[in-house]
């Protein structure tokens, strides 16, 4: 379990700190060792980091998470940051698409229509991934982009996914 690093401090087990990159990849270290099938990883943009992305793949893991707005792609042979993308993104690129998304209340899902677009691009740090631009209404002009190392799901896929997280986080 996380704890703060000055709490630990505090009662003099300072070096028991871990990050919670240092856990998360504990507890699938763990996983794997007890040869527990691990299909699928589905994280918060906070734990989108390139370390942490690498030992994923390096494991042969899939993973879902939503990208953090500092990064770049490479986009028309330059490298570009993902935060500008929406201010550039034509409406006609964007398609409705149907998504079954978890309740956060609840344990059930619900269609929702999300207006996305799909690009596979090199991520500078990671490679080439699969990128959703996703926003709640056409007219939007900010949304959310969630990543894939999956080159072939498609947004609906990625995007359910990406709901389940919430399902998890409120177990």
């Amino acid at each position: 379990m996380y704890q703060q690093k000055k709490t630990l401090a505090a009662q003099g087990c300072e070096e028991q700190f871990r990050t919670k990159l240092q856990l998360a990849r504990m507890q699938l270290e763990t996983l794997i060792q007890l040869t527990f099938p691990i299909l699928t990883v589905i994280f918060d943009s906070w734990y989108c980091s390139c370390e942490f992305i690498r030992f994923l793949r390096a494991q042969g893991i899939d993973f879902v998470s939503r990208l953090k707005k500092n990064r770049n792609i490479k986009l028309f042979g330059e490298w570009v940051p993902t935060e500008t993308l929406f201010e550039h993104l034509p409406m006609s690129a964007l398609r409705a698409v149907v998504v079954k998304v978890a309740r956060r209340s609840r344990r059930t899902l619900h269609s929702r229509i999300f207006w996305v677009a799909e690009v596979t691009v090199p991520v500078r740090g990671l490679g080439e991934m699969r990128l959703v631009l996703s926003k709640k209404t056409q007219e939007d002009i900010t949304g959310v982009i969630l990543i894939t190392n999956r080159l072939d799901w498609s947004a609906e896929e990625i995007s359910h996914l990406y709901s389940l997280r919430w399902r998890i986080e409120t177990f």
